[in-house]
């Protein structure tokens, strides 16, 4: 049964905690525009058409490629030639400054450890070190799920491209936003019929920052509220 609360009232009722907002943010195709590149993968290697928004790993296995088939994809799309060459999703630099702001910004990515150089690099190179608090592999150094990741560091919010850390967070009260950049809007809101309350889709990083601000306007006003 789906829980009649909305992703606003979620998140305003799990932040009248007190202590400082923490944030988790996949890297690819949320900060670092890698999904395109799988696009253009995709297309020289498979002659498919397909929207850079519909190539996460749920979106892509096995509809669009096999699991064998997205792992070749990855080795080339994570390695470090291609990490480099990738570029910022629109808005992405801005809106982790506009976060950082707010509360802790934490990078939790499924990039195997051994890519994770690459991304600390990328960082460095977009002036986004003092901005990131830390980055989390759920690769190292055991295997975990986003989802124990976010518990065990109490992060108060997940922005993320793939579907299957949106369903797994069911049972939680941790609101997540669903990042689907180039979204268009008529695909967007079938998407939101199927999510669970207490999700939200958004397709820009400035919707994801305004959401964010007004949630911790709410989240103040809450506080102020308690302490009178």
């Amino acid at each position: 049964m789906k829980n009649s609360s909305s992703p606003t009232q979620i998140f305003t009722r799990f932040c009248c905690t007190l202590g400082p907002l923490r944030f988790a943010v996949d890297y690819d195709g949320v900060v670092a525009d890698t999904n395109n590149m799988k696009r253009e993968w995709i297309k020289e290697g498979q002659g498919l058409e397909v929207p850079a928004w519909r190539c996460d790993h749920t979106s892509c296995v096995p509809e669009i490629l096999t699991e064998k088939q997205y792992q070749e994809m990855a080795e080339i799309v994570y390695g470090k030639d291609w990490s480099f060459k990738a570029r910022p999703v629109p808005g992405a630099i801005t809106g982790l400054f506009d976060l950082a702001r707010i509360g802790a910004v934490y990078i939790v990515t499924a990039r195997l450890p051994e890519r994770l150089q690459w991304v600390r690099e990328w960082l460095r190179r977009h002036a986004l070190e003092t901005v990131i608090s830390r980055l989390i592999s759920t690769e190292y150094p055991s295997r975990r799920s986003k989802k124990d990741i976010c518990v065990e560091n109490e992060f108060h919010l997940l922005i993320d491209d793939d579907r299957k850390w949106v369903d797994d967070f069911a049972d939680l009260e941790i609101p997540v936003i669903l990042f689907k950049y180039r979204l268009p809007q008529s695909e967007q809101r079938n998407v939101r019929v199927s999510l669970r309350t207490g999700t939200e889709c958004l397709n820009s990083w400035r919707k994801v920052v305004n959401l964010v601000r007004k949630m911790g306007k709410r989240r103040c006003a809450r506080l102020g509220n308690h302490t009178n």
